[in-house]
Order: structure tokens, then sequence, then C-alpha cells
């Protein structure tokens, strides 16, 4: 409407200008500043409680270890001395609390179907944590690139029913815990 209404009718007229007055010029600065400014300040505030309640791990998670390296997944269950290469076996209906290390370079843990990604950092322990639902296999990956093999760096998340974890876990420790 704006570009009909105050179209050039003329080929040689030239349009007026309109003289704002200082307080103009400081309301139409400053009050559109102000709710933009609120409006981010609310949505930083209530993006750091999302936040804080993602960060909280529950009291209840199993908690693995996974390490990085170039260019695999090392997954150690600290409680019961198993580790296994590029799988990450965990209970059904139970929250999982995974400890990233990295051996050498950046990498990024990356579970789509679960929702999470994290960067494992060489002289660092991070964390992230998951719920396991529904059973299945998932895939995780790095998504943070790490060198030459880099694509073929994957492996397999399996969710297990309780029963089956726990024999699992038996399985492994009779086989002497590393595979």
């Amino acid at each position: 409407y704006l570009m009909f209404r105050y179209r050039r009718r003329m080929p040689d007229e030239e349009g007026g200008r309109f003289k704002l007055s200082t307080l103009g010029v400081m309301g139409w600065t400053l009050i559109p500043a102000f709710i933009f400014m609120a409006d981010d300040i609310f949505l930083a505030a209530k993006n750091f409680e999302v936040w804080q309640k993602y960060r909280n791990v529950p009291e209840n998670a199993y908690v693995v270890e996974v390490e990085a390296y170039m260019w695999g997944w090392d997954v150690n269950y600290p409680e019961e001395n198993i580790t296994i290469s590029n799988e990450l076996v965990v209970p059904q209906d139970r929250p999982v609390m995974v400890r990233l290390k990295s051996r050498d370079v950046v990498h990024s843990f990356f579970a789509p179907e679960l929702r999470v990604k994290w960067d494992a950092v060489p002289g660092m322990t991070t964390y992230l944590w998951f719920n396991t639902h529904t059973r299945g296999e998932y895939v995780f990956t790095c998504t943070e690139y790490c060198g030459l093999l880099h694509s073929g760096m994957y492996g397999k998340i399996r969710v297990v029913s309780v029963d089956e974890f726990n024999s699992w876990l038996e399985d492994h420790r009779e086989k002497g815990g590393n595979i």
C-alpha cells in the first residue's frame, strides 16, 4: 500500500521532508530498543532455566564412560570393569549418563535419535545424559571433523530390557571385560 500511496506521480517531482523532533527521535529509538531488549532478556532467562534442567543428571542414572580416539570409541562400564569398542549397551527405562573423554583431538558424540550431542575434549571430562524409553538400536557418530577416517567414526547404542542388560553384563564379566 505504501509503495502505491507515496509513489512519484510526475517525473520531476521531489518528495517533501518530514522533520522529526528530538523527542520523536528518542521515542522511535528507545521504545523499540527497550521492547527488543526486554524480550531478549526474558528469552535468555527462560533458556537458562531450561538449560539447568537439562544439565541436571537424575540420581538413578547409569554411568558409562566413553573415550573417543582417532577413529573410534571405547565404551567403559566403570562399575563392572568392562570395556568394549564402538557399542554402547544400556538398560531400558533408566537415564544414562555418559562421561566423555578424548585421547587425541576434539570429537563430538552425537546420537540424533536420542537428541543428544556433546564435545569430547582432550584433557577434560564432559558429560551428557539421555533417557532410554524405547528399546532398539541407534547410531552415534562423531560430528567434529577429526581427520582422514572421520566418516567411519560411528558406533551403535543398543537399548535392551533390564534382564537382557544384566545378562549382557554377566556374559562380558565372564569374558574378562575387554572386547
